[in-house]
């Protein structure tokens, strides 16, 4: 994991904002690369200090070490789907993928850098 809120926060804004602005124009109605980035920004800058703040500290102490991450990570990635899909017509399949190879792909970098 990597160490340091300001740390964790850089490595998923840097890996989700360039997988949602490669993925989201192509499952739905985001035409400009600009827009996507902006999105995949706006949805992890909502979802991030929520989870890191909010849902890891009260499930970790409800549910144990190793449950509290597995479910804070499921909540954010159905919060960012369900945003995602609240804001634009995209294939909601397809756009769940999206979501969780984003959000799988940012927390194999943290990892990495850790």
């Amino acid at each position: 994991m990597v160490t340091g809120y300001a740390s964790a926060l850089a490595v998923t804004l840097a890996v989700e904002a360039v997988a949602y602005g490669v993925g989201l124009p192509r499952v739905g109605a985001v035409r400009r690369r600009a827009e996507a980035v902006a999105a995949g920004l706006v949805v992890n800058l909502v979802s991030h200090p929520v989870a890191w703040f909010a849902l890891w500290p009260v499930l970790r102490w409800a549910v144990g070490r190793g449950a509290a991450f597995v479910a804070a990570e499921a909540l954010v990635c159905v919060g960012e789907w369900a945003t995602l899909a609240r804001w634009r017509q995209f294939d909601r399949p397809l756009l769940l993928a999206l979501v969780l190879a984003a959000n799988a792909a940012s927390l194999l970098a943290g990892a990495v850098v850790a």
